[in-house]
């Protein structure tokens, strides 16, 4: 056993909680099925395996129930519970009923009357009638249209439209006051129970018996009885014993006489069988005993109430840790995200940048070069005394002057390849130059029509000018 993992340990745990087996059968029972849970609770449920344990549960819950019954006949006098390890299932349950005989006309904390002489008469019809009337309800549950057709047998009886079918088939009976069943199956309610740190009362219901009916119509939808469990937020799981879960839940809580109610509870850590109810029961007695069980469990679910919160709160501070961390991790994330970018759209920048420089660099030189090209290829100046020729007077940026002499029949261009063969600052070496006549102001665009179609015959004074291109204008804004 200690060389279980803790999945396997918590396993056998819980399934010996809800079987009541010894840990040896727990054991055989889980490796059977490969350690699954469900499938080990389904095989112990099924009919073979009740056959083959009912025996001895009942055995042991006959002598165990007879002995917690003397014990609980000392407790009461002592006005307290006693609670035994294990408490699941019944053969170690805490005292069962109350006395079911303390005193003349008082039977399972009901008091009843004095047989009168009439009623002495009657018994023999009563019991008569009582014959005939079960052997007639046997026949009527074998039927197959009757509410509970005893489907004990059946292993594909869903407990969750079970346990519906008995809360509907309940509340038409008794009425909408009785408390409000779990809908589902005992393992499930059991794991919650567990879970919602709450009692589990389960009730388990037999038309077959005397007292079944007033139990439900007195005690079970008793305003006082259905208050207190929701006051103290009790999970309410039912069935009717001809049902299959119910039946096999009454085998694994011992149950010998009805009505038949047992509280369940958190007990050193463990949900076990805290008190039982058989026969009929007073919603008074029921909530004396119930409240000596919450008096004395108090520490239990206070100690595993403190051990939750302080599992919460250390998760809540964990998430909460994780949170900053993640969000931490995130804005870390998105700033390295916003510095990758801003260096790659510096250096896309920069790039662009040598791009432009190198494309100027490249512009500056072939520039430069045609104005070497131009100077050598400019043809000689005519002489004076050449006819048809004029004479200009060229100002340049700088505010120096050039005397230059052209043939009059030649076109304006070679006075711009003049003017760009010479050096043109302040102008840029890229920047692009227009020349015109300031009085009248004009401006030479035309550069095929000749100098005597422009008007610059014989003479004329011109001005060479920057052109402000879209490139200069970017750089003043």
């Amino acid at each position: 056993m200690d060389e279980l993992s803790e999945i396997q340990q918590n396993n056998l745990a819980q399934f010996q909680a809800i079987s009541g087996l010894d840990e040896q059968l727990s054991f055989d029972c889980l490796s059977a099925h490969n350690w699954n849970l469900e499938q080990s609770l389904n095989s112990l449920y099924s009919e073979s395996a009740f056959d083959q344990a009912s025996s001895s549960i009942n055995n042991q819950s006959t002598s165990n129930i007879q002995n917690n019954r003397t014990r609980n006949n000392t407790t009461a006098d002592h006005g307290s519970s006693h609670v035994n390890d294990p408490l699941l299932p019944a053969a170690s349950s805490v005292a069962s009923a109350p006395p079911r005989q303390s005193q003349r006309g008082t039977i399972g904390n009901v008091t009843r009357p004095t047989p009168s002489l009439l009623s002495i008469l009657f018994t023999p019809l009563i019991w008569s009638y009582k014959f005939v009337w079960s052997i007639v309800s046997f026949a009527y549950y074998l039927l197959p249209f009757s509410n509970y057709n005893r489907i004990r047998n059946s292993q594909n009886n869903d407990p969750k439209n079970t346990a519906k079918t008995f809360i509907a088939y309940f509340k038409k009976r008794f009425g909408d006051k009785s408390p409000p069943f779990f809908e589902g199956s005992y393992t499930q309610a059991l794991d919650i129970a567990k879970k919602d740190l709450k009692y589990l009362l389960v009730m388990l219901y037999s038309e077959d018996h005397d007292d079944t009916l007033k139990f439900c119509r007195e005690t079970f939808v008793n305003d006082v009885f259905v208050g207190y469990l929701r006051r103290h937020e009790f999970l309410v799981w039912g069935g009717n014993i001809k049902d299959s879960e119910p039946y096999k839940v009454s085998l694994l809580l011992g149950a010998t006489c009805y009505p038949f109610m047992a509280v369940i509870g958190l007990h050193e850590s463990k949900m076990k069988v805290i008190h039982r109810f058989e026969g009929l029961v007073s919603p008074d007695r029921f909530i004396e005993i119930s409240d000596r069980i919450i008096n004395q469990l108090n520490v239990f679910y206070a100690t595993a109430r403190a051990e939750r919160a302080s599992r919460e709160a250390a998760r809540s501070i964990r998430e909460q840790q994780d949170a900053a961390y993640l969000r931490s991790l995130e804005a870390d994330r998105e700033k390295a995200e916003l510095a990758r970018k801003e260096q790659a759209l510096k250096e896309q920048e920069e790039e662009l940048k040598r791009s432009q420089e190198f494309e100027i660099e490249k512009q500056r030189e072939l520039k430069l070069q045609r104005k070497l090209d131009l100077a050598a290829s400019i043809p000689d100046e005519p002489d004076a005394n050449t006819p048809n020729i004029t004479k200009l007077n060229i100002r340049l940026p700088n505010g120096d002057r050039l005397i230059r002499i052209f043939d009059a029949d030649t076109d304006i261009q070679n006075l711009y390849d003049f003017v760009e063969s010479q050096d043109l600052e302040p102008i840029d070496l890229l920047s692009e130059f227009v020349i015109v006549n300031t009085y009248p102001r004009r401006q030479y665009d035309e550069k095929n029509v000749t100098f005597r179609q422009a008007g610059l015959f014989p003479n004329a004074t011109v001005v060479v000018e920057e052109v402000e291109s879209d490139y200069d204008e970017e750089d003043d804004e």
